[in-house]
């Protein structure tokens, strides 16, 4: 599908489900940088917080659309455990950074304390996705 006509797709799909998107015009821009990070081009972390945030708006969009004949708990489990996934995954990516620091006189705790907490909320967040798409 074309750049163009999946960006139309994606604001309307965006606007039934109540996830608000921007102009078409920035949501083709958007469009491209969700290709980049899909196809490892960019890193997300490089990303700006607001572009992050409507590239996992993008990614929200597609994972649900593949979820067919799931029902809307089912897909609101994955989307919350998706979530919890990624907030994971950033949360121990700033671990690994500050134990990469060197800095002997910081301990980390605050970020483990984090990645411990995450993992319990992506834990439970798995736990209801096997509950609820049997």
């Amino acid at each position: 599908m074309k750049p163009r006509s999946m960006a139309l797709l994606l604001t309307l799909a965006a606007g039934l489900l109540g996830i608000p998107f921007l102009s078409q015009g920035q949501t083709n821009q958007d469009l491209i940088l969700y290709q980049q990070v899909m196809s490892g081009q960019r890193k997300l972390e490089s990303l700006t917080a607001e572009e992050q945030q409507r590239v996992i708006r993008i990614h929200t969009l597609v994972s649900r659309s593949r979820c067919e004949g799931c029902s809307e708990e089912c897909r609101d489990a994955k989307d919350q455990a998706e979530s919890a996934r990624t907030e994971l995954e950033d949360y121990t990516r700033k671990l690994y950074r500050c134990v990469g620091d060197n800095d002997l006189t910081d301990d980390c705790y605050s970020e483990f304390r984090r990645v411990r907490s995450a993992h319990g909320d992506f834990e439970s967040a798995v736990s209801e996705v096997q509950s609820s798409c049997d």
